[in-house]
């Protein structure tokens, strides 16, 4: 029997994602200091404000529906492709050079990014615990996540994922994708897809030192997905790219009037199967006689 390994796959989607998060890293980042070169001609009061700020660009890409391992394991996951959309979401951090360079306490050079993930989406921590050998970001959340669940029994929950900040020109820059499944919804009377939405994250910077100001917003929390530390995380205000930093996400729920012919198809399919496989069993055992 032939063993496949996950391993070529996972690295071979992760290559992928990287040079495609590397173009738009490059493409904002240009477009970011563009428009910081316009600004600085209007107003050098606004782009002081400027170089204050936090930038982030959000983006996602559907990428199927357990694509891997139906390569791998063909019909035989068919029944799971239709409860499993994945979505990567791609978040783009930006932050300039003259913020980090304020403070000594900026000198962790760490943010992470977290997500309120709504009913209707989840994400695997399985998943993600194995894309991390590969590359991938490190991804936490305080609760167990329930994959099994469809969208109205399920209850949100927020994941944390952390990146490190890499210099690129005037800026720093962090990019991170993680990967969102889609949960099955109700059948629907009316509609053929619902609209599920993801909300902008909050962004956090990892500080160090006491010296911050009480009137500042930052918090306690853990240092990276392992847990076993506190540390110090500043909350940043930034601007989103697209507007709000919401994702929209279109999902196609089943339609109450096809029940009979669902229910017709599959018992068909069924008894066809079975009937199959008895007749399958018998004639192998009445070969096995005859051998004998």
């Amino acid at each position: 029997m032939l063993e496949f390994s996950m391993a070529p796959i996972i690295a071979a989607h992760n290559v992928a994602n990287s040079i495609r998060i590397l173009g738009l890293t490059a493409l904002f980042i240009l477009t970011l200091m563009w428009d910081t070169a316009v600004m600085s001609r209007k107003s050098d009061s606004l782009n002081s404000e400027l170089y204050k700020q936090c930038f982030v660009k959000r983006t996602s890409v559907k990428v199927g529906f357990h694509r891997a391992f139906f390569l791998l394991h063909g019909v035989g996951v068919l029944a799971r492709m239709a409860f499993s959309d994945t979505r990567d979401v791609t978040t783009i951090v930006i932050l300039p050079e003259d913020l980090l360079k304020s403070s000594s306490e900026f000198n962790e050079k760490t943010v992470f990014i977290k997500e309120h993930i709504p009913p209707g989406m989840y994400v695997d921590l399985y998943q993600t615990k194995s894309a991390e050998d590969f590359g991938g970001p490190e991804v936490y959340s305080e609760n167990d996540i329930d994959m099994e669940k469809p969208e109205h029994l399920s209850s949100p929950h927020n994941v944390q994922v952390f990146a490190r900040l890499e210099k690129q020109g005037p800026y720093y820059h962090s990019s991170v994708t993680l990967p969102i499944h889609l949960r099955y919804h109700k059948p629907s009377a009316e509609n053929s897809h619902e609209q599920i939405h993801l909300e902008a994250p909050e962004i956090y910077l990892m500080v160090s030192g006491d010296s911050l100001s009480d009137d500042q917003d930052y918090i306690s929390g853990v240092c990276d997905s392992s847990a076993e530390k506190l540390c110090k995380w500043l909350k940043m205000s930034c601007i989103f790219e697209p507007e709000g930093g919401m994702l929209e996400f279109s999902v196609p729920v089943g339609q109450i009037d096809h029940v009979t012919i669902v229910a017709s198809v599959t018992l068909s399919v069924t008894i066809f199967s079975t009937i199959f496989l008895a007749h399958s069993i018998v004639t192998k055992k009445q070969k096995l006689k005859k051998q004998q």
